[in-house]
């Protein structure tokens, strides 16, 4: 014996049910539609990749400088005194605001020691040129007066010193 409720709830469930069943079904996939036809297939593929070197060799060179790739495989033929690989220079980096500033400080150092350098040349000449005009002095004065011969000795000494340093 069912009841009257019971014979009006199994509808509303139903109904209830097919709400659902419509509500968590899948979306349909949006398709295009074309003519099949006969032809060629071209497919690009564009994604960023890392390249492995297999085997690393450090060369070594006086100058600053890179390598193009070598172009010979293993096992290739070469002859005595051919060029393998050249070096090509290295390009000029771009001078930033930061490097510029150190590249001025590296020059004003430099006038700076060059400047320095004048000047020490300067005290060696007239070192040098005193202590040549003190030794021609003391040549002159008399021979028999042991202060004199002491201080010619002494003039003597000095002047060599002198010049060296001056050269």
């Amino acid at each position: 014996m069912i009841h009257r409720r019971s014979l009006l709830l199994i509808p509303v469930a139903l109904v209830i049910a097919g709400m659902v069943w419509l509500a968590l079904r899948p979306a349909p996939e949006p398709v295009s539609l074309a003519v099949a036809e006969r032809g060629h297939l071209a497919v690009t593929i564009e994604e960023e990749g890392r390249t492995r070197v297999r085997e690393r060799y450090d060369i070594s060179a006086p100058v600053d400088g890179w390598a193009p790739r070598i172009t010979l495989e293993a096992g290739d033929r070469v002859s005595s005194g051919e060029v393998l690989v050249a070096l090509e220079p290295t390009p000029a980096a771009a001078l930033d605001p930061r490097a510029r500033a150190e590249a001025a400080a590296r020059v004003q150092r430099a006038q700076a020691a060059l400047e320095a350098e004048q000047a020490r040349l300067e005290a060696a000449r007239a070192t040098a040129e005193y202590a040549r005009a003190e030794h021609e002095r003391l040549q002159r004065q008399r021979v028999d007066d042991p202060h004199s011969r002491r201080e010619r000795e002494r003039g003597a000494a000095a002047a060599p010193p002198a010049a060296a340093q001056r050269e």
